[in-house]
């Protein structure tokens, strides 16, 4: 389960309790981020992909079904065109295919996700949540975010590892080598996402051959508030690709 930028373990809060009845999960913190090592030069996707492999080669998993969402799907999609084999499945969620082809977010959910300065931490994460919940969400689930933001606050992320993560997404280009991935994909969007517009989304669905999508209400992080059917979505995906011997 691979998070996106500056995410944590808190990023499968609302997935974790019903994957965890049948699967082992592992959630790495991505370099520069969470519990990880955060050091000062540059990030990149295919490197990222390269600490995944690290992690999962020194469990000694040989197979197994990868999830990433937004940067994480970025990381997921290169882990598959690399090592193929390894993967049983692959869930690209709120994420696109990078490169030119991307529309990507326009100009004021930009100015929204800089880190401006003169607030507190705590301020900045609230107004993430704005491109992340919808309004409704974050009236009625005040309880969850103030965990989410308190998670963060004790795992600070530096703003130079913020930024590199996100240039490491940015500067991602596929070159086309999705059009011969043959892994079983499930590729899920939000409707009201600004970070990732559902037309990249749908990009992402046609490049990818016999790929399966799936559009959700909600915005950036839309699988917390339809969680319920998201996540059985999910589980059936990964149901209908067994791993031979395992879980």
């Amino acid at each position: 389960m691979v998070p996106g930028v500056g995410a944590g373990s808190w990023l499968w809060n609302s997935m974790a309790p019903d994957l965890s009845k049948n699967y082992e999960l592992i959630m790495p913190h991505l370099r520069g981020s969470g519990r990880s090592e955060k050091p000062d030069h540059s990030y990149s996707v295919p490197q990222m992909a390269e600490d995944m492999t690290a992690i999962v080669d020194q469990m000694g998993y040989e197979k197994f079904h990868i999830l990433g969402v937004s940067l994480g799907g970025y990381i997921a999609q290169q882990f598959a065109i690399r090592w193929p084999k390894k993967v049983a499945s692959l869930a690209l969620i709120a994420t696109s295919s990078g490169g030119s082809d991307s529309i990507g977010p326009d100009g004021n959910t930009l100015s929204q996700s800089i880190r401006l300065r003169g607030k507190t931490r705590k301020e900045r994460l609230e107004e993430i949540y704005q491109l992340n919940f919808t309004e409704d969400f974050i009236q009625n689930n005040g309880e969850e975010l103030d965990k989410i933001t308190n998670w963060r606050i004790q795992y600070p992320q530096p703003e130079f590892a913020y930024y590199r993560q996100i240039l490491a997404g940015y500067g991602y280009i596929q070159n086309g080598t999705l059009d011969a991935l043959s892994v079983p994909t499930f590729i899920a969007g939000g409707k009201d996402d600004k970070m990732i517009p559902l037309d990249d989304v749908k990009m992402l669905h046609q490049k990818i051959n016999q790929s399966i999508l799936k559009i959700y209400e909600g915005k950036h992080l839309f699988f917390f508030e339809d969680r319920e059917q998201f996540n059985q979505d999910v589980i059936s995906f990964i149901q209908s690709h067994p791993i031979e011997g395992g879980k």
